[in-house]
């Protein structure tokens, strides 16, 4: 049961959820190498062995049965239901292996910093860099000043247990006694020498979510390069390497150090939430947030009175609408508007809301409206820089009976482009992302560069995700030798509409939404490592397997092709392998 999600009133997690395979989203710790298919596998023709490979894996895993007949095989080591499931998922003119190991056995860590009252991790988080013509200067992809990380907290734990029980990061009240350092003098590559010479600096941190399904984390840091993430001894509090003592509070939050999200104050009603507290996480607060009701019908100014929107301790804002404009009742459209002073970057920007719908009529949008002006350079900076005025919209429209549709529109002086994606539930409790980024240079007049607006949306509930992506091309004549564009957003505006009720009885109804969080960043830099070495080779997971078993038992089995994921069965981890080989050659 995840503490804290049922209180959203949506998608409560039943007691079912112990016999559904939880896939863990490893980040740098293994590669996820398969996605789950939309379709009934085609297990007699496949032409591509790989594709093959991830296909059946997952249709093993997310078989409802999976976990059970797994326990099953580990307990009795009668594994004939898992066999029989293996041969209905694979065509005939294959074998098939399956290797199921402890993921415990699989990895290892050489690179964990013991520091008496702190156990150091240490990561490596790599900033994006191009280089184009004409200009043959590197410039980065990705923002060098902010990273975010998104780290499974169980397996982390898990190589902390190399130094007993000592150190382990607090999941009851998530990373609670974490903190995140680094060393101000980047050539110094010993942390410990760095801590003892005074030049080490604690770092500002900002947990968006915790999810206790799967231990993932997904924390911003205000730093790249070296970074060192901190576990406390002490299983509540953080230790502070520059006072060589304990925080007083939780995750620093005394010093304003780190602290989460209002979602995370949701679930675990401690009092930590925080604004990230460094400047190149630009969150909205309620006092830059400037909300109006009944923007398009003068006669419901009153409904200002009646809750059209509300901000609480607990969320950023609060916005119910119903078309019905008689006096008491929720006014047709809310908007809430906060303007934005962002310097002009070349690696775009990424644009986040937290979100949760209550109720819908039907029809019913919410859309996040962003303000983008993209700026033109080139090598001297000597001509006039037009700017392009770009309009940026994401709507969420729910259409009743659990149909709701995500479309994003770019929109410019010259003309406009969308891409819209139908997800196959309501998304009741999501988090948006819109990174907005420029693809190319300026090598000739008759060439655009490309703006690219990725839309991501993810269900925290059932741990759905869908994407669209759209691209609208900028001119590249309006200056003289310009090189490209760097963009800047100027404003983000939410608007929440309902439809006229058409006929039916929408009195005693309305559609309310919350907005938990909202913030702007320049595109974070994702790409990190950590000190850890997995070993994938055949022989290995074979000789360490505690389940193995093949199709057609001819021993010696060489996969042409494979698979791998990592499950969860009654707490521990277990890497699940599907090797296949076609008994063709193929």
């Amino acid at each position: 049961m995840v503490r804290g999600f049922d209180r959203f009133g949506q998608a409560r997690i039943m007691e079912a959820i112990a016999a559904t395979v939880i896939i863990l989203v490893l980040a740098a710790l293994m590669p996820m190498l398969f996605k789950s298919p939309t379709t009934q596998l085609q297990s007699q023709v496949e032409s591509n062995l790989e594709t093959y490979a991830q296909t059946v894996l997952a249709e093993l895993i997310n078989n409802p049965h999976f976990l059970t007949m797994l326990e099953h095989c580990l307990s009795t080591h009668n594994c004939e239901a898992l066999r029989s499931l293996m041969n209905t998922l694979v065509g005939p003119q294959y074998d098939w292996y399956v290797a199921v190991v402890p993921y415990g056995k699989l990895v290892t860590s050489t690179s964990i910093v013991s520091g008496g009252e702190y156990a150091l991790l240490p990561i490596t988080v790599v900033v994006n860099w191009k280089t184009a013509s004409p200009i043959q200067v590197p410039y980065p992809t990705t923002d060098p000043r902010v990273s975010e990380l998104t780290l499974n907290v169980y397996l982390l734990n898990e190589l902390l247990t190399a130094f007993g029980y000592k150190y382990q990061i607090n999941t009851a009240l998530p990373l609670s006694n974490v903190a995140f350092i680094q060393c101000a003098n980047q050539s110094i590559t010993n942390i410990t020498e760095c801590i003892e010479s005074g030049q080490a600096v604690m770092l500002r941190w900002w947990l968006t979510y915790f999810d206790a399904r799967t231990g993932t984390a997904v924390v911003w840091v205000n730093a790249t390069g070296n970074i060192y993430m901190e576990v406390s001894s002490n299983s509540s509090l953080p230790y502070d390497v520059l006072t060589n003592s304990y925080c007083q509070e939780p995750y620093c939050y005394d010093q304003g150090l780190g602290g989460y999200s209002y979602l995370m104050l949701n679930a675990y009603e401690e009092p930590y939430a925080l604004a990230p507290s460094f400047t190149d996480v630009n969150y909205t607060t309620r006092t830059s947030l400037s909300c109006l009701s009944c923007i398009s019908d003068a006669v419901c100014t009153r409904q200002d009175l009646n809750g059209a929107y509300h901000f609480s301790n607990n969320y950023l804002v609060k916005l119910k609408t119903n078309n019905l404009t008689q006096y008491g009742l929720p006014p047709p459209t809310v908007s809430c508007n906060a303007s934005l002073k962002l310097p002009s970057e070349p690696f775009g920007y990424s644009v986040y809301a937290i979100g949760q719908l209550i109720t819908a009529i039907p029809g019913s949008t919410v859309t996040y409206n962003v303000t983008i002006e993209a700026v033109p350079y080139n090598l001297t900076s000597t001509q006039p820089r037009v700017s392009q005025n770009i309009t940026v919209l994401t709507t969420l429209t729910y259409y009743g009976n659990g149909t709701e549709v995500v479309t994003t529109n770019i929109t410019t002086s010259t003309g406009s482009r969308s891409n819209s994606t139908r997800l196959p539930q309501y998304y009741y409790l999501y988090l948006l992302s819109m990174d907005i980024g420029l693809n190319g240079i300026c090598k000739t007049s008759s060439k655009p560069v490309n703006l690219t607006v990725s839309t991501t949306i993810y269900d925290f509930p059932t741990t759905l995700s869908n994407e669209t992506s759209t691209t609208y091309p900028l001119p590249c004549d309006l200056v003289q030798n310009q090189i490209g564009y760097n963009i800047t957003i100027t404003e983000i505006n939410v608007t929440q509409s309902s439809p006229n009720p058409q006929g039916y009885n929408y009195y005693v109804y309305n559609t309310t939404s919350i907005i938990y969080d909202m913030w702007v960043s320049g595109m974070p830099t994702t790409t990190y490592y950590l000190p850890v070495y997995v070993s994938y080779s055949f022989d290995k997971l074979s000789a360490m397997s505690v389940v193995h078993m093949e199709r057609y038992r001819l021993g010696g089995f060489s996969p042409t092709a494979s698979a791998f994921a990592v499950v969860q069965l009654n707490g521990t981890y277990y890497l699940v392998y599907v090797g296949i080989s076609s008994l063709a050659g193929g």
